[in-house]
């Protein structure tokens, strides 16, 4: 067994500061295999659609100084962080990208610090490790893409929350609900998520009422406020308060109609476009791409379909869930290192079951994929059952926080719906280290392991 204790001992405060170089240098390696510096290889790689997107609207509030070319589909707060840099330094978009892979490096520190709120000095190492090595993680970080934002906010929310349930802090529920508020105007899918948590301040606290309702209410005021700027141009744009019209776009034309081709085996080409028609004849305005009123329709249609076809619907939300837990992405590492990937050819999607897919990932994907392949499976595979053990460890210590944790790590998983891409994965992988860094912990030191213990 590895003596974790002689080695936080031999090195001290410095073992973080090892880990955080190691989390820098993982990152920087993909920034630089990359060359996002290199023209073609940002037209080519780095500009994918949502990253084009999220580029043109940067460059609209640097033009007009306004949210005019905003649509009720994308919410400010990538755009924003994007025309930032693109203010400071025009035409340099690899900055952007650089300043990433810190941003990324930095959520590994806290990670760190949130497990130190709980647990002990070691398994806060091990966390933080575990982070560092997210291969994921890592290869996002040099995406024109909100993930490495939205986790680093979301994870300092949580660290927040926790540190205000331990230790009684007021000033920490503020600080918890401001950058929820600034992760769900990065990506709108952590809406609802204050709604768990104002569930779990309530049950998890243990002061007295006055203080839990003061700490809730003071958390959905600060998280309206933060999102408060985007529901005023919302309303007075469109005049509803809702945030984004995501919510009624991607069920009808991502889980409904995924769950159609697999149902059918139509193209998906055709079966958007007898939706898209059916929504048509709902009356929804062709002329214009994104509304709430559009929304409202498709979402409607998604319903009825989901009600005619529940048992399907839920067959292929569960596809969707294992594909997002087992998913590899080895597509994207490909892009980043500038090697050759083959297209399986089926769709996980709409395709068949994990095993069917396994088989023809092997049978298709070059030699360096099916070896990165192996090393994102035993990365994952160590997680999964660790992290399984680490929950096990802390319902049995009555640790509450665990509740926390799962609870975010359930929200994320539920709303990956149909589609079960690894990206959607990132937000809540921190959590899943947290929970394996104590299981790793229990199985690696030979002395009695008591939760609260810290060095």
């Amino acid at each position: 067994m590895i003596n974790m204790r002689h080695l936080s001992n031999k090195f001290g405060n410095q073992s973080i500061l090892h880990i955080l170089l190691l989390a820098l240098i993982i990152r920087l390696i993909f920034f630089l295999v990359l060359r996002p510096w290199d023209s073609e290889v940002m037209l080519k790689t780095v500009m994918v659609p949502d990253a084009l997107g999220y580029d043109e609207l940067a460059k609209s509030l640097i033009a007009d100084h306004s949210f005019k070319h905003f649509d009720s589909f994308r919410t400010p707060g990538y755009p924003v962080f994007l025309s930032l840099f693109y203010w400071l330094l025009p035409g340099k978009i690899w900055t952007v990208l650089l300043v990433q892979t810190l941003i990324s490096t930095f959520t590994v520190y806290i990670v760190f610090r949130t497990v130190l709120l709980f647990s002990r000095f070691e398994i806060s190492l091990i966390a933080a490790f575990l982070a560092a090595i997210d291969l994921h993680q890592a290869v996002y970080s040099v995406a024109l893409l909100t993930e490495t934002l939205f986790v680093v906010l979301l994870v300092s929310s949580l660290y927040f929350l926790i540190k205000a349930i331990k230790k009684d802090h007021l000033l920490s529920i503020i600080a918890s609900a401001f950058f929820m508020g600034l992760a769900t105007l990065v990506r709108p899918a952590s809406f609802y998520l204050p709604l768990l948590i104002i569930l779990l301040i309530s049950l998890l606290s243990k002061r007295k009422l006055l203080n839990r309702l003061t700490e809730v209410i003071s958390f959905i005021i600060v998280f309206t406020l933060a999102i408060s700027p985007w529901i005023y141009n919302n309303y007075s744009r469109y005049g509803t308060t809702e945030l984004s019209t995501q919510t009624g776009s991607n069920l009808l034309f991502c889980n409904v109609v995924y769950t159609d081709i697999y149902k059918t085996g139509k193209p998906e080409d055709v079966v958007t476009n007898e939706f898209y028609n059916q929504a048509l004849r709902k009356g929804i305005d062709p002329t214009v791409k994104n509304s709430f009123y559009n929304s409202k329709i498709y979402k409607e249609i998604a319903v009825d379909y989901i009600k005619a076809n529940p048992v399907l619907y839920i067959k292929r939300n569960i596809m969707g869930i294992v594909n997002l837990y087992a998913g590899l992405g080895t597509s994207d590492f490909s892009a980043v290192l500038n090697m050759h990937s083959k297209h399986l050819s089926v769709d996980p999607f709409w395709g068949p079951n994990i095993f069917k897919q396994m088989i023809d990932f092997y049978k298709q994907k070059t030699a360096i994929e099916i070896v990165i392949s192996v090393l994102l499976v035993i990365y994952l595979l160590l997680n999964y059952i660790f992290g399984l053990a680490g929950v096990y460890i802390l319902f049995r210590k009555k640790e509450t926080i665990l509740y926390l944790i799962i609870s975010v790590i359930l929200y994320f998983t539920i709303l990956t719906g149909v589609i079960g891409l690894s990206r959607l994965r990132l937000p809540f992988m921190p959590f899943i280290n947290m929970l394996c860094a104590i299981g790793v912990y229990q199985f690696i030191i030979s002395d009695n392991y008591r939760i609260g213990q810290k060095q």
